[in-house]
């Protein structure tokens, strides 16, 4: 073999050890490459997980916040998707970059979602705020508002009462004498064939005028009313009492003066004796004489 031809086969045998060397470098550094992105991948497909795990963590602590029923459904619904997913990204291999990438997608999508829920979230809190302020405002107002009609009420029952009071009938100048059976006034009563009871009902012009009548107890020292009969019976505070006397008179809003006799038909001890006088359904006047 020639020199020029020896040299030929150095020539290809040097190229040829280059192009094997350039292709051993290449491999190597793919590879180098390949597991850097495996790496890379392993690192992204770890870091996905954990904000998988977070957003889930996100819908579970949501979930027990929120009192709206139809919303807490829709929450547990997602946080159990969410759920489904990361156990997927689990399985899921790091050479699966598109599987993994599709996932980083669903991910941002149940962020949207979630952001939606707190959103909603967030305004029906606001609008329950409000509601909670005008329930508060109503009850206010409502309280202040019975309140008020209690207050009036009172004060109209008040002025019921005042004006009640003011048209109420009085008896005045009330005495009790002891007469013989010659009418004449005398001093004991063991003397006496009649007790006679006068008084005057006062002018009053709120009463309204008509006929009217007066009764009289006379109440003895065993606080007995004297009475004629038992049947002798009139309504006082729902309640039926005997009377001694009655008077039926024509009132028209002026003075008028009232007798009334009473015959002594029994012994009358001697004592303190209550007059009462009772008209309208009012006791209008009371006092006490000492007949001896």
């Amino acid at each position: 073999m020639n020199k020029k031809a020896i040299t030929i086969v150095i020539i290809l045998f040097l190229l040829l050890c280059g192009a094997f060397a350039t292709i051993l470098y290449n491999f190597y550094k793919q590879k180098e490459e390949m597991a850097e992105m495996v790496e890379l991948v392993d690192y992204e497909k770890e870091m996905l997980e954990q904000e998988y795990e977070e957003i889930s963590q996100e819908y579970k602590e949501t979930t027990f916040k929120i009192s709206n029923d139809s919303i807490a459904k829709l929450l547990v619904e997602e946080q159990q998707k969410v759920q489904m997913l990361l156990e997927e990204l689990r399985t899921t291999k790091s050479t699966n970059a598109r599987r993994i990438a599709e996932l980083k997608k669903e991910l941002a999508s149940v962020r949207k979602v979630m952001q939606h829920y707190v959103a909603q979230i967030d305004s029906l809190s606001k609008e329950n705020k409000i509601l909670i302020t005008e329930n508060k405002e109503v009850k206010q107002k409502y309280e202040q508002a019975t309140e008020d009609i209690r207050i009036l009420s009172e004060e109209k029952e008040l002025l019921n009462e005042q004006v009640e009071r003011a048209s109420m009938l009085d008896a005045r100048n009330i005495n009790l004498e002891t007469l013989n059976s010659n009418g004449k006034v005398v001093s004991k009563l063991k003397r006496a064939s009649l007790l006679k009871v006068s008084f005057l009902i006062a002018k009053n012009i709120t009463t309204n005028p008509g006929m009217k009548k007066a009764y009289v107890c006379i109440i003895g020292p065993d606080n007995k009313i004297l009475t004629k009969n038992d049947s002798d019976l009139f309504t006082f505070e729902n309640k039926e009492l005997n009377y001694s006397m009655v008077k039926e008179y024509e009132y028209e809003g002026e003075d008028i003066n009232i007798n009334l006799f009473w015959n002594i038909d029994n012994y009358l001890a001697p004592g303190i004796y209550q007059v009462n006088i009772f008209s309208d359904g009012n006791l209008i006047g009371s006092k006490d004489f000492n007949l001896l």
